[in-house]
């Protein structure tokens, strides 16, 4: 009998303090952006070896967690880069970045990318510098002049030209693909052992 009592008066005393507190948490607010797309180049002089583009001008994206928790999801990373010169749109070109152009590792694990608070997956796919068809983006009608490096050998060096950069960028299985604000990038192109157009 005294059992059932005590039990009996913890269970009124449970109920009147939960009468009692009669305020709720407030609900929770989701933040309208949690993931904020970037975009970069590795470097703003292309230079070409023996007619092959060797260093520079790649486009890099990124997607940074600005969320103040840890995102964690089914992958699903591609994104489409468009390019092409402004003083000469017919040097155009498309690439495909997948997840072998991940230079950030360990974010994905399995299917499972994880995203740090603060922390960014970045993409990067280095490229030949030639249109689809092969044409060489630095052959487009560019000036050169002439130069010297530091140890006096010659090499040529074109005008800066302008980059004009179209992109979009998946992550998230679930989130869809967000498409970044156009850019442009000054470059130049550094021929050394190469054909001068």
């Amino acid at each position: 009998m005294r059992r059932h009592i005590i039990r009996w008066l913890a269970i009124a005393t449970a109920a009147i303090g939960a009468y009692g507190c009669d305020e709720s948490l407030p609900p929770r607010t989701e933040p309208e952006v949690v993931l904020v797309p970037t975009m970069s180049i590795t470097g703003p002089a292309v230079v070409v070896r023996f007619n092959e583009a060797w260093t520079g001008g790649n486009i890099m994206l990124g997607m940074k967690n600005v969320h103040d928790e840890v995102l964690s999801d089914k992958a699903d990373v591609t994104a489409t880069v468009t390019m092409y010169l402004r003083e000469n749109p017919s040097a155009s070109r498309t690439l495909t970045y997948k997840y072998s152009d991940i230079v950030t590792p360990g974010l994905v694990v399995g299917n499972t990318l994880t995203i740090r608070v603060g922390q960014s997956i970045e993409l990067m796919q280095p490229w030949n510098h030639r249109t689809a068809a092969g044409a060489a983006f630095w052959m487009s009608g560019i000036k050169f002049n002439q130069r010297a490096d530091s140890k006096g050998n010659p090499y040529w060096e074109s005008d800066s030209v302008h980059l004009v950069v179209n992109a979009s960028l998946k992550v998230f299985e679930r989130v869809q693909a967000v498409k970044l604000p156009a850019r442009e990038f000054t470059i130049t192109s550094e021929l050394y052992e190469s054909t001068v157009p």
